[in-house]
């Protein structure tokens, strides 16, 4: 962008951050009404008062929003019946907009309000077809950096077990609580409540014994689904966020997983899953109200399903300290690092070696450090 464009870009902002601030006493247009007529800089007004929505949501305490949160749903739930019987035996996949396909370890563009047809004709899906039928789901353990409970809690059976892990508050103690009926909230531990519980995944298990992971872009906020573009490409247009799918069906038989393995994915999962300390909330469920979980505990995710078609390395971010290269390279830019040489991408050799172009993007790139970046640059071309 060059200076005049810089320059145009600054004053259209200003505009519209006035034209905002006057929006609430000046009587909006209906779409029929306004036709042509509607101000060019709306699409600055609207990306302001989403930030503005944002920014607001993000300096609320998380205790506090949760519970205004679960005191609307437990009023809801005053007039839901106390039976947990499933009606619904539809058998439709949970894939209607894209064939079943795409769970085989895809990417997944995802449409919102704002999403327009890809270019090359291919499918996107909602929310709502990554879970699938409600009815199917047995259990579930949902990740997010930001949650709106009231949300994602229409997704799923009021009777089906759900564990959610939460973003801790400012102490960092880790801690877990039964948020609603079936419902197991748990924050992991931060060292001196520094660092972020950024991680945003679903671990869906069937009554067909299949479980399907799906790690996304968005958070487990309506938000985020609805408005937000964080994904581009040449044949994705604007405004769509994405979601990262692998269907693993259940193995024929307990396939015992070789302790020598720790950077498989199953292993890698299982990691985080104890960083997130969902241990903890499951070994609770088991306790109590759900003794036959189709997960018994974190070690079956290496040994009751069939991984045999799971291509990927994954890459979390755990916050914290990380003595040993063993445990660094498990973890953030070191397990890209390591990611990258096992598997020894190139762009040619010798003189038809191309030069690497590298595309990132992050939610906090003003608080990135010269000497941050210097060290991120070194992990990604090695």
């Amino acid at each position: 962008m060059d200076s005049n464009h810089d320059d145009q870009f600054q004053q259209d902002l200003q505009c519209a951050m006035e034209d905002s601030r006057s929006e609430s006493s000046t009587p909006r247009q209906s779409s029929t009404e306004s036709g042509s007529s509607q101000p060019k800089n709306s699409f600055l007004i609207e990306c302001a008062q989403l930030e503005r929505e944002r920014l607001a949501q993000l300096k609320r305490p998380h205790s506090e929003e949760n519970q205004e949160e679960l005191t609307s749903l437990r009023h809801g739930r005053q007039n839901i019946s106390t039976s947990c019987s499933h009606t619904d035996k539809r058998t439709h996949t949970p894939f209607t907009s894209a064939s079943s396909s795409k769970a085989d370890g895809e990417l997944c563009p995802a449409a919102n309000l704002h999403s327009m047809p890809r270019q090359d004709s291919k499918p996107t899906f909602r929310f709502t077809e990554a879970l699938g039928p409600k009815s199917q789901i047995m259990f579930a353990i949902i990740s997010s950096y930001s949650t709106s409970v009231s949300w994602i809690y229409k997704f799923f059976d009021p009777c089906m077990p759900v564990i959610m892990v939460a973003q801790p508050d400012l102490s960092g103690q880790a801690r877990i609580k039964n948020i609603l009926p079936n419902w197991v909230m748990m924050v992991p531990f931060l060292h001196n409540g520094h660092g972020c519980q950024h991680m945003k995944f679903m671990l869906i298990f069937y009554e067909t014994g299949r479980l399907c992971v799906a790690i996304s872009t968005a958070n487990l906020i309506d938000y985020d689904w609805r408005d937000i573009e964080n994904m581009s490409g040449p044949f994705i247009l604007l405004h769509q966020i994405a979601v990262w799918l692998q269907d693993i069906p259940p193995h024929p038989y307990c396939s015992p997983h070789d302790p020598k393995f720790t950077d498989d994915f199953p292993s890698i999962m299982q990691y985080v899953l104890h960083a997130a300390n969902v241990c903890d909330a499951l070994t609770n469920m088991l306790t109590h109200e759900h003794p036959n979980l189709p997960l018994q505990s974190i070690s079956d995710l290496c040994s009751k399903w069939d991984r045999s078609k799971v291509k990927v390395k994954l890459i979390p971010s755990i916050a914290g300290k990380h003595e040993g290269w063993h445990r660094v390279a498990q973890s953030g830019h070191p397990r890209l690092m390591k990611t990258l040489r096992d598997f020894g991408p190139q762009t040619g050799k010798g003189k038809a070696t191309k030069e690497l172009s590298v595309e990132c993007q992050g939610s906090s790139i003003g608080t990135y450090s010269t000497q941050w970046l210097n060290v991120f640059y070194y992990s990604v071309c090695w």
